[in-house]
């Protein structure tokens, strides 16, 4: 049931942001309209005999077709604006540490967590928006006439505007994860390993102790070190990398005494 909403949100998302991307080029071609200069505009066929008609009818005819599709497109957008606010997740439903939870070793990753790999990957993400800002500034900073600058906005948009927004909506989650990463707290209890963020304390993610099966020391000093965790959920096998961890060796003892009491629980309840 949360998958299927998380889908439909993630659907939505994208289908809001192209109406978006479509909104801001038809605002471009109704401003493009509204400021064609002189008494009379030539139109025709660009290859074919061309007619000087009054620009006043000009724009009425152009406005008659982009004013409806800019209202479609911002309707869409207000559609699909209020879903996402009427269908986020409430504060009730989110996870937090219990009261009686007892925290047998806990610490901060801080910013040793954001990997060589994670700096690469926001790189990645962040060079078609940077990009497309870079044309943007490029054509409104230069010196031609309104009409070449908003016609090449148009095209900008056109051609990077929904790869740009689509790398900043879709990276901005993790990019959140990751921050949260460095800033949170990284806690062992007795029932799970849990991500909490600062000053909330809320448990942005979480892997249950009862699914865990093994847990390693890869690399490291007594201060920090790289841990691996292997997780088991309903047989499907994974390694989970914990970089950066505090006193790892401490984190280590404490994961696996959590193991092994999970196991003797699981062994009581199957003779039961």
């Amino acid at each position: 049931m949360h998958r299927a909403k998380a889908a439909r949100r993630a659907i939505i998302r994208m289908g809001a942001l192209g109406h978006f991307i479509v909104l801001v080029a038809l605002a471009c071609m109704i401003a493009a309209v509204l400021i064609i200069p002189g008494n009379t505009v030539l139109v025709g066929r660009r290859s074919g005999p061309k007619t000087a008609v009054p620009t006043v009818h000009a724009q009425l005819v152009a406005l008659a077709i982009l004013l409806p599709l800019a209202i479609l497109a911002l309707w869409r957008v207000m559609q699909g604006a209020l879903f996402l606010w009427t269908s986020r997740t409430p504060s009730e439903e989110r996870v937090y540490l219990a009261p009686a939870e007892p925290i047998y070793w806990s610490g901060r990753p801080g910013w040793r967590s954001f990997s060589r790999m994670r700096l690469l990957a926001t790189a990645a993400v962040g060079t078609v928006p940077a990009f497309y800002l870079w044309w943007l500034w490029h054509i409104w900073s230069g010196t031609g006439p309104l009409g070449e600058r908003l016609f090449w906005t148009i095209g900008a948009t056109i051609f990077l505007g929904g790869s740009a927004f689509g790398a900043v909506f879709a990276g901005l989650p993790t990019l959140r994860l990751w921050l949260l990463d460095m800033i949170g707290t990284l806690a062992v209890t007795d029932r799970r390993i849990a991500w909490c963020a600062p000053h909330s304390g809320e448990v942005y993610r979480e892997i249950g102790i009862a699914d865990l099966v093994h847990v390693g020391f890869v690399e490291g000093d007594e201060r920090r070190g790289w841990i691996t965790v292997t997780e088991d959920r309903d047989g499907r096998v994974k390694e989970i990398d914990l970089l950066s961890v505090p006193q790892p060796m401490a984190a280590v003892s404490a994961l696996e005494r959590q193991i092994e009491r999970a196991k003797w629980r699981q062994g009581v309840m199957d003779r039961a």
